[in-house]
């Protein structure tokens, strides 16, 4: 059994011929239970997650299979879309004023990331959140599928904040 790595998100384990068999009990969508998890770990894997989808391909007796986990890789998390550079910081510039502070005032405000991906700038917020996070849609577009999204980004784009982008951003923009 070998396993191959593709981001934070997903692997591949490979099987030889006489591994076959175990790799035929765990196909299709899984409850993550603690035998899957055990089989996962000794394959060198931790896939974060309730629900895993794993997918089998045979050929000649070799297997591959496919383990990704189902929705949200983090759940609750809010994931922004800007434009441009001059849309995230007038948005950071924003959220300093009181008035987008008021309702949630005293409360900390959880990790958040900013990613570059194709020209764009992401803003990944995970709870709990010091303001309402629909401020930001003045500035930038909420994405509804953070999960699948957010796996995408971390595989394929570059992180350039974690995981304080938003007091880091602040504290060098505003």
């Amino acid at each position: 059994m070998h396993t191959l790595i593709l981001g934070k998100q997903s692997a591949v384990i490979f099987f030889e011929p006489e591994e076959a068999e175990l790799a035929r009990r765990y196909t299709g969508r899984q409850i993550v239970n603690r035998e899957l998890r055990n089989f996962l770990r000794r394959a060198g894997l931790e896939i974060p997650g309730k629900q895993l989808y794993l997918e089998l391909f045979e050929n000649e007796g070799r297997c591959l299979l496919f383990v990704s986990p189902v929705g949200p890789s983090e759940p609750e998390c809010r994931l922004f879309r800007f434009q441009n550079a001059d849309d995230l910081m007038d948005a950071i510039a924003a959220l300093q004023e009181p008035r987008y502070r008021e309702e949630e005032a005293g409360k900390n405000t959880g990790p958040s990331r900013l990613i570059a991906y194709k020209s764009h700038y992401y803003l990944v917020l995970q709870p709990p959140f010091a303001f309402n996070t629909s401020y930001l849609s003045e500035f930038g577009e909420e994405l509804d599928r953070p999960g699948s999204m957010l796996a995408h980004l971390e595989e394929h784009g570059t992180v350039l904040s974690a995981p304080d982008a938003l007091s880091q951003l602040a504290k060098h923009f505003t």
